[in-house]
């Protein structure tokens, strides 16, 4: 299958939250300058694959002996770029601590929108806004799946309780509900 079609066909979701992002961002700031529409909707897409590096960083710093790590770098050996969409969509929730997904890095990502909704750069505010979407439905994802964030809180030596998880979803998603009303 063809490398672009592969992504297309695994990451629709996550296109289609990048997407949406960038309608919302340009809808929201009323742009009407062609080169910052442009730039709100590369940057968001840019967004949409931002959270993958995670295996990267995975398999090349913090377990590079692991038979995830050996087999995602097999496969970068070859050149096989579809076969390592394939091989990480397969792998997706087997791979415990993600430094990129949970609450910490997610925090981190509101805290620089925080700062960025307050420049005039489009760039960084769409790419930050983007992949804070991307974390949203990561965090869905996980919930679907395990029906708990407990691994959302892998910094955490306790993992908080199912009402505080909740919680802390709902503020989130009110932040970036308000992050966006200041785009206007």
């Amino acid at each position: 299958m063809n490398l672009a079609l592969k992504i297309l066909k695994t990451y629709k979701m996550n296109l289609f939250v990048s997407l949406t992002m960038g309608i919302v961002i340009t809808a929201v700031r009323v742009e009407k300058i062609p080169l910052n529409i442009f730039l709100i909707f590369f940057s968001s897409l840019i967004g949409t694959f931002v959270l993958e590096f995670d295996y990267f960083i995975h398999a090349y710093i913090f377990e590079p002996n692991g038979a995830f790590s050996q087999g995602l770098k097999d496969l970068m050996k070859q050149r096989n770029y579809t076969g390592v969409v394939s091989f990480i969509k397969s792998n997706r929730f087997n791979i415990p601590s993600m430094i990129l997904y949970g609450a910490m890095f997610q925090m981190i990502m509101a805290f620089l929108s925080l700062v960025l909704v307050t420049s005039e750069g489009i760039f960084g505010i769409s790419l930050t806004l983007s992949v804070l979407a991307q974390t949203f439905y990561k965090m869905f994802e996980e919930y679907e799946k395990h029906h708990s964030l407990s691994e959302w809180f892998w910094i955490l030596k306790d993992k908080p309780s199912k009402s505080v998880q909740l919680a802390y979803a709902l503020a989130m998603g009110l932040f970036l509900v308000y992050i966006l009303s200041q785009l206007a």
